[in-house]
């Protein structure tokens, strides 16, 4: 995987979504993903653009931050519209966060379907003094949605891009799937059904 310039032309485009409860760190995470760097001290952002090269394609990444909107409950169908992957942020160190995964979740499966690429991030696992939600709680959580599961650190860089190559990979493998069955014939169905049992981080 390679990070590129967003100035290159790019071959897929995709619009990921951050979301979760405020003071978890989204923005934190979008900035150390897309700028290489971490600054306590920034104003709430809409959005970023980052592109990135997996198997040979160009990928724009266009990552949208709910810049605050969550604390009065503002984030409705419009901000999920075209989105193909949605992070869930929490915080390891702040319990309510965690146990509103759930609802983000249900949010996500309400307002852009079943089929959108999820991951879930326990961020700030740089604080383990003040840590209160452990790895297998959260690993287990995952499971039970069937997505994949990273501790990350905006502040330390820990995991950021591990998690967003994932998302990434996991987004044009479904949509390469997508373009193969919208294009086969009728006589294809049974094995586009088998094909559809094969969930990798759609959440179920």
């Amino acid at each position: 995987m390679a990070l590129l310039s967003t100035a290159k032309i790019s071959d897929v485009l995709f619009k990921i979504l951050l979301i979760g409860d405020s003071g978890v760190g989204k923005s934190s995470v979008m900035i150390r993903f897309v700028d290489g760097c971490y600054n306590c001290n920034f104003m709430s952002t809409i959005g970023k653009v980052k592109s990135m090269t997996i198997d040979d394609k160009v990928l724009k990444l266009h990552i949208w931050d709910t810049a605050g909107q969550e604390r009065f409950k503002t984030v409705t169908s419009s901000y999920y519209r075209g989105a193909k992957g949605v992070i869930i942020v929490f915080d390891v160190c702040d319990k309510d966060s965690f146990d509103h995964v759930v609802t983000w979740l249900e949010d996500v499966k309400k307002y852009a379907g079943e089929n959108i690429i999820c991951l879930l991030i326990g961020n700030k696992c740089d604080e383990p003094e003040v840590r209160i939600i452990s790895k297998t709680d959260a690993e287990e959580l995952a499971a039970l949605y069937n997505i994949p599961y990273f501790e990350t650190s905006a502040k330390a860089g820990t995991n950021i891009n591990e998690a967003f190559e994932l998302l990434a990979r996991n987004m044009l493998a479904d949509s390469k799937l997508t373009d193969n069955r919208s294009s086969r014939s009728p006589i294809d169905v049974d094995l586009a059904k088998k094909e559809t049992s094969y969930s990798c981080c759609k959440f179920t």
